[in-house]
């Protein structure tokens, strides 16, 4: 019998004034009927569950759509609320995530992930069927939660009634608020305690000895053996592997308890293995869930007390310069430590160990970056386009990383998604529709309107694409040789479960069945079209491969390692890289995964599938480090060379200018010929111009680098090689920077020589700080009371005083001071020693000479 309305909704609103949700419900009604509303509860207030039945029973003609992060979270949420409505799935409460989808006519609360809302605003802008859109969990920031934002707040320029409610249990309601409302978006801000009961918070780092694994094993059995110990254990770990590895090792312990259970639980597992874990424990029975953080949030998992969190996490860190994206284990932030204890107070109170030190919590970020800050960003970039907008024009909360919108548009462009505006092209539109990523669907594409292949060979082709975007999904296999991974998935599927799950999934999007025949060729035009860029060539005679990107790629070596090829990678010239890695210990991406080619099977490539994409190039080569250019012609594969050759041609003078330019700007300004009297020369030119900035002179190393093809170049008309490069002389061409009237100008402020009062002229230093010294006998400046000044007597004369030998008596820049003070003591000593020299008391008065007394008084005869 159908429970009336009436009573589910009375009903329902007794749970609710249990939930720590229910005194902003009422307040959050008001506010969404004028403005959008940010809402920070932390977990357990009912956020997810009774405030969107409250809005469906107050709101009883409305639609909505409540978007999460998680498809385990989507499908776990509208099975509770549904259950809370005694109602089937798909009849009020429905849900649509990839692949699966329970909603109806009479769905009015439409639960999503975020890729999906992404695809229905695309088809339909304005959301026409829907009265507001609930985005919970929002502080998780995956690439479609942020985009699903900026998109949703374009849809309510259009129109204004469509309601925006944001949710979040650690992100700053305040931050995301006062964003919203710099958009033109009025925001309201609510905030609703959480019901947690209190939680034992203990540290335990590993020993010096202990892995941090081996720790929450230890942790795990001391657990066991309390006489009051949990029932339920939540153990947090950073990805499948980890999970794997701590299954094994408590697989003894689990068979001494017959009571006992322990699941794995992460996002490789199918959605109904992933509810069965969710499921209260039968009676008696105590478990053990291992998990990577998809159980931080949003999921309700019976029976927990205890957690136990190792502090990390797995994050994907796109690298532009390899065109891939790598796992990476990094420390969790405090807001997820946070939410990772408190699942052990959910429904009493609990405990939770964490497996680092105290220490290591305070050096914790806040909150974890952006998926948009560090993840690749192809397929958000096409999404966007395919919008109509600009990724810049955009409502961001975190703008994404500059860099990797830069290597997005640059690959799009590259397969024709997008046009040289940055605009979605037809092709564009359909590789964004595809049920697979773009470089997936664009392979895919590839092969479907080859028209050379005939069916057999497409099909081959296409169940080598199943098998290979298998492999990298899955990531299980430890087989460095791509062939040999394919044949381990092949017949001996046991050992990969999650890989031949992806595999089957592949095949029913294909519609093929393993039965088709997989041989080499096929593995091989599979991989070029889903890696172009992972192909890769030897580099000289070494174990270093450069990729089509430029970037250089090694075999996993050292520290203890070693790594047994087989024949055909050890010996490959050639190899198309399916899978890279980073570690700290090298310089460049360390590969995990490839396809040895012969020289038969790349040039077979070549002259293939990638004739179109090859590009001749002419470049000028300089034959020694002092001899002169030639022209050389290479086929290039994007930055690898492919051929090379010699032309009969000889480079003209403007190849020449522009390879010399070149040259000089790589190695430096000093590489030409400074002089010591065109060093003197561009330093009086960079005090003149500081004295008259008006000119607009460039003389800085840097500027003078930048302009070399205006104010050098000229000058090289008669050179062919660089070692008369590096002999000219560069003070000819500096001079004419300068018109006639203003060398003049130069000469008479800066003069090259100062005349002293013994008639000698001496050349004066320009130093690099822009202070002019002179080198003289101190005999030739008598009569000189004050310091001399160049420009306008702006700069002056630092004079270095020499005695009748030439050794330094005294470096001044002010004469008055030195005849009054040091003078004195320089005379006292000095007349001893040089006694045929003149020392007068007053030397401001005495003739200047470079003479001795004796020579002095014939000349005065």
């Amino acid at each position: 019998m159908t429970v009336p309305w009436p009573f589910l909704w009375q009903n329902i609103n007794m749970q609710q004034t249990a939930l720590p949700i229910q005194p902003i419900l009422a307040p959050l009604q008001q506010a969404l009927a004028h403005s959008a509303v940010v809402l920070q509860a932390p977990p357990g207030a009912g956020k997810s569950t009774a405030l969107p039945l409250y809005l469906l029973q107050h709101n009883p003609d409305t639609r909505w759509i409540m978007v999460q992060p998680r498809r385990l979270a989507a499908l776990s949420i509208a099975q509770y609320l549904s259950a809370q409505l005694e109602q089937s799935v798909g009849q009020t409460v429905g849900y649509q995530v990839r692949q699966q989808r329970q909603r109806s006519a009479a769905t009015r609360l439409l639960i999503v992930t975020e890729g999906m809302l992404t695809r229905m605003l695309q088809s339909d802008p304005t959301l026409s069927d829907f009265d507001g859109v609930i985005f919970d969990e929002f502080h998780e920031r995956n690439l479609h939660s942020d985009l699903g934002l900026a998109l949703v707040l374009e849809s309510r320029q259009i129109r204004d009634d469509l309601k925006l409610l944001v949710m979040s249990a650690t992100l700053p309601a305040a931050d995301l608020a006062t964003w919203l409302q710099g958009q033109g978006t009025r925001c309201e801000v609510l905030h609703s305690d959480g019901r947690a009961y209190s939680v034992d918070i203990q540290y335990e780092p590993p020993t010096a000895t202990q892995t941090y694994l081996e720790k929450c094993a230890q942790v795990i059995r001391r657990l066991l053996t309390q006489p009051d110990g949990p029932q339920g254990m939540l153990v947090f770990v950073p990805g499948q592997s980890e999970i794997a590895w701590l299954q094994r090792e408590l697989t003894s312990l689990v068979q001494q308890h017959a009571d006992l259970d322990c699941f794995g639980l992460h996002a490789g597992l199918s959605l109904s293995d992933q509810q069965q874990v969710l499921q209260a424990p039968a009676r008696g029975k105590r478990r053990i869930i291992i998990s990577t953080n998809i159980a931080e949030t949003s999921l309700t998992i019976a029976g927990i007390d205890y957690v136990i969190d190792s502090g990390r996490e797995r994050q994907a860190l796109y690298r532009p310069k390899y065109h891939t994206t790598e796992l990476i284990t990094r420390r969790v932030a405090k807001a997820a430590a946070t939410q990772r204890a408190g699942r052990a107070g959910r429904t009493g109170p609990g405990g939770c160990t964490r497996v680092y030190a105290q220490s290591d919590w305070h050096g914790m970020a806040d909150y974890r970056p952006a998926d948009i800050e560090q993840q690749e960003l192809t397929d958000l970039s096409l999404q966007v386009a395919c919008w109509g907008a600009q990724m810049q024009d955009m409502a961001w909360f975190t703008p994404p990383n500059p860099s990797h919108v830069a290597a997005a548009h640059e690959w799009l462009r590259a397969i024709g998604a997008l046009n040289a505006q940055a605009q979605a092209t037809p092709y564009g539109q359909s590789l964004a529709n595809a049920a697979a990523d773009v470089g997936a669907a664009h392979a895919i594409a590839q092969v479907q309107q080859d028209d050379a292949l005939s069916q057999r060979q497409r099909d081959a082709t296409m169940l080598a694409i199943a098998y290979w975007l298998s492999l990298e999904e899955g990531r299980e296999s430890q087989q460095v040789n791509g062939l040999d991974a394919i044949e381990q998935l092949q017949q001996q599927p046991a050992t990969m479960p999650r890989t031949r799950q992806r595999l089957k999934y592949w095949l029913h999007q294909f519609e093929l069945t393993d039965s088709h025949t997989l041989d080499s060729d096929s593995v091989i035009q599979a991989a070029i079209r889903l890696y172009p860029l992972g192909l890769a060539r030897l580099r000289g005679g070494s174990a270093n491969f450069t990729l089509a990107t430029g970037a250089g790629v090694s075999w996993p070596s050292g520290h203890g390692q070693s790594l047994a090829l087989s024949k055909s990678l050890s010996q490959a010239a050639w190899l198309i890289v399916t899978q890279i890695s980073m570690h700290e210990q090298h310089s460049q991406g360390v590969i995990r995964q490839a396809l040895a080619l012969t020289k038969a099977q790349a040039e077979a490539l070549f002259a293939g599938v990638l004739a179109a994409q090859l590009q001749q190039q002419v470049e000028h080569v300089w034959r020694s480090a002092n001899g002169g250019l030639e022209q050389v012609e290479r086929t290039m594969y994007r930055n690898l060379v492919i051929q090379q050759r010699a032309s009969q041609q000889l480079p003209d003078r403007a190849a020449m200018s522009d390879a010399m330019v070149a040259y000089v700007q790589q190695h430096g300004i000093a590489t030409l010929g400074w002089t010591p009297h065109c060093v003197q020369y561009l330093r009086r030119l960079q005090r003149f111009q500081q004295a008259h900035p008006e000119l607009g002179l460039r003389l800085s190393d840097s500027e003078l680098l930048s302009t070399l093809a205006q104010w050098a170049a000229p000058f090289w008309a008669h050179l062919t090689t660089l070692a008369q490069l590096r002999q000219w002389a560069p003070q000819p061409a500096l001079a004419q920077l300068l018109d006639y009237a203003q060398q003049q100008q130069l000469e008479q402020l800066l003069p090259a020589r100062w005349v002293a009062p013994s008639g000698r002229a001496h050349r004066i230093e320009y130093q690099a700080d822009g202070s002019a010294f002179v080198g003289l006998k101190l005999q030739e400046v008598f009569g000189t009371a004050q310091t001399p000044k160049l420009l306008n007597g702006q700069l002056p004369l630092t004079f270095e005083l020499l005695s009748p030998a030439g050794r330094p008596l005294q470096r001044t820049s002010d004469l008055a001071n030195f005849w009054q003070g040091a003078y004195v003591n320089v005379k006292k000593e000095m007349r001893g020693r040089y006694p045929k020299h003149p020392w007068p008391d007053d030397p401001t008065t005495a003739p200047a000479t470079h003479l001795t007394k004796k020579a002095l008084h014939g000349q005065s005869k």
